[in-house]
């Protein structure tokens, strides 16, 4: 049997042409190259598989946010790290697609759960990002998490109200300059 790894991979690039609501597990199956009745005892449902691709996209994403932030040196490489793996990837990834719309719709209505644990995963990675900066965050009113929760989600509307690439872009880095002024005040060394 093929790993799920694959069959998740086959998903996303099924789902990339097709979008959620057409994509069906007989399409998913052709395109891991595998008996639908394989797949069906990997993934009981589409909603399971759909589960299963959001959970494998955070978790990768989370991966390479973990792994490339060690060796960056300066907050604004972290910033630019977290943002290229949690919004702009997800944002190209969405808008090439023919589907994009429903790519967005259809994941959000099969797996809220999965986008809100994976939501958080990244918040809190964030949040130790921002550790070392507390003092300067305190100084301003404000505490770690709360800094983390507030750049997720502005990160996250940059993604959803941004007419283009170069728009979201635009709107993370005055995101990260925000940030980076605030930490950046109070810095003693």
């Amino acid at each position: 049997m093929k790993n799920r790894e694959q069959i998740i991979e086959a998903a996303i690039r099924v789902i990339s042409r097709y979008g959620v609501k057409r994509t069906t597990m007989n399409d998913v199956a052709e395109e891991a190259n595998i008996v639908r009745q394989t797949l069906y005892n990997a993934y009981a449902s589409k909603e399971d598989l759909l589960r299963a691709t959001i959970r494998y996209g955070g978790e990768q994403s989370l991966a390479a946010i973990k792994s490339e932030c060690a060796e960056a040196t300066s907050l604004s490489e972290k910033l630019d790290i977290v943002f290229e793996h949690s919004v702009v990837k997800p944002f190209e990834w969405i808008h090439a697609s023919p589907e994009a719309a429903d790519i967005i719709d259809g994941f959000n209505d099969a797996a809220r759960d999965e986008l809100a644990t994976s939501y958080e995963h990244k918040r809190a990675e964030l949040q130790t990002i921002l550790e070392p900066y507390g003092k300067q965050i305190e100084a301003a009113g404000l505490n770690v998490r709360d800094l983390s929760d507030y750049i997720q989600s502005a990160a996250k509307g940059a993604k959803g109200n941004a007419k283009d690439k170069d728009h979201l872009l635009k709107l993370l880095k005055s995101l990260k300059l925000t940030v980076l002024a605030l930490v950046e005040d109070g810095k003693s060394g």
